[in-house]
């Protein structure tokens, strides 16, 4: 997924309200591209790096990533992208 693809998925969540102050993330290469951070400064929003080999420092999502796999990605066969949940196809 690109920062691109990032910042369109938190605009269609955001929905124009008010947003958060700040958003937590690990040093994938989505999360630090130039896009994502044009998306952050555009809107206000810093982004906020947890210390590479620290998870426990994200332990929100790395547990919500757990659960997403054990009950949904591990249970469920998608055939296409377009099946599985939350996909959002490319512009």
């Amino acid at each position: 997924m690109s920062g691109e693809r990032v910042g369109l998925a938190l605009d269609r969540v955001w929905d124009g309200g008010a947003g958060p102050r700040s958003i937590t993330v690990d040093h994938r290469t989505e999360f630090q591209s130039r896009a994502l951070e044009d998306w952050a400064y555009r809107r206000g929003v810093q982004l906020h790096f947890i210390r590479p080999g620290k998870p426990v420092e994200n332990a929100f999502i790395e547990s919500f990533n757990g659960r997403l796999r054990d009950e949904c990605l591990n249970v469920h066969q998608f055939a296409s992208l377009a099946e599985a949940p939350g996909y959002v196809r490319p512009s």
